[in-house]
């Protein structure tokens, strides 16, 4: 997989997010330069499929850009999936028609719940409603043909986890990425809601089997950052994301691996990441990490539940 540091930028700044934003952004140079490199990855290994993954920030503030390198591999006849994780605010008739023209394309969109619940951890000025634009959009989001709704659930709403859950079964989105909010601490008593929604949930889905969990589908070894051919908006060269999250923004130095515009560079490099685990235990504050591993282990025990319960059926 290809990740694209489409930019460091973004229109929110979210509680629980752990990007350090900045106010970067790939450059149409950069971009191209990895789309054709990655394109020649793929032949050179004989690839049945890859992906390009749109990631930031806020990826939908470089669209003309990512139009760009969609309009590119296009050119080639081979099977490229995409991503990209937006908070919505940018979504417009346009952009939604796009989507609708390109199911190659995994259009994402990060959806907490209800208002209150969206807009809690949403903070940028508090005149942003985070949760209307959505909700203006609805009904042509919820008809996309590769649609996904990334629910983030944060200590402070977790006791509404499961009414939020209906919320956004009840806006006519049918397939949800669960994601407990990573590197803040969980207390208890949040832990304890945080299993009590994901059980309800659970016997949610078994009486409305038109539900999907991404999380099913998806592993990684790291909660919340990915692996793959990481491009940072300056062209660095990296096989994980780790390095955007301001807890672990100074082990940029040590991991990346090379630039994209080095004229010596003619391939991207092949090799897997290993020991990130390793890495952010030792450059985060325990309770951080401990807190985060409990979090992760109640998504992943979900995971196991739902997984047996289609397995019986």
């Amino acid at each position: 997989m290809l990740v694209l540091i489409i930019t460091r930028d973004c229109n929110l700044r979210c509680d629980y997010c752990g990007v350090n934003k900045k106010k970067i952004q790939m450059t149409k140079r950069v971009a191209e330069k990895a789309t054709f490199l990655y394109i020649d990855y793929i032949k050179n290994n004989i690839l049945n499929e890859a992906k390009i993954r749109f990631f930031g920030g806020e990826p939908l503030l470089q669209w003309d850009l990512i139009k760009r390198i969609m309009e590119r591999t296009e050119k080639e006849s081979l099977k490229i999936n995409f991503d990209l994780t937006t908070n919505g605010l940018l979504l417009d008739a346009e952009k939604i028609e796009f989507f609708g023209k390109h199911p190659e394309i995994e259009l994402i969109i990060s959806l907490d719940g209800g208002v209150s619940s969206q807009n809690l951890n949403r903070n940028f000025n508090r005149k942003i409603n985070s949760f209307e634009n959505i909700h203006r959009h609805k009904k042509e989001l919820s008809m996309l043909p590769n649609i996904t709704i990334n629910m983030v659930i944060a200590p402070n709403q977790v006791h509404k986890f499961y009414q939020n859950f209906k919320h956004i079964y009840e806006l006519g989105f049918r397939r949800l990425n669960f994601l407990p909010a990573y590197f803040v601490f969980w207390p208890k008593k949040n832990l304890a809601f945080l299993k009590k929604g994901f059980s309800e949930i659970l016997s949610f889905i078994k009486n409305n089997k038109n539900i999907s969990v991404k999380n099913m589908d998806v592993l990684s070894e790291t909660p919340f950052f990915n692996q793959g051919i990481v491009i940072d908006c300056n062209g660095d060269i990296y096989h994980t994301n780790i390095f955007l999250s301001r807890h672990f923004e100074k082990l940029s130095d040590g991991l990346r691996e090379g630039n994209i515009l080095d004229s010596k560079l003619v391939v991207l490099p092949n090799r897997e990441s290993n020991g990130t685990m390793k890495l952010i235990k030792n450059n985060i504050d325990p309770k951080l990490y401990y807190s985060t591993l409990r979090a992760d282990s109640i998504l992943s025990n979900f995971v196991l539940k739902l997984k047996n319960t289609y397995a019986k059926n």
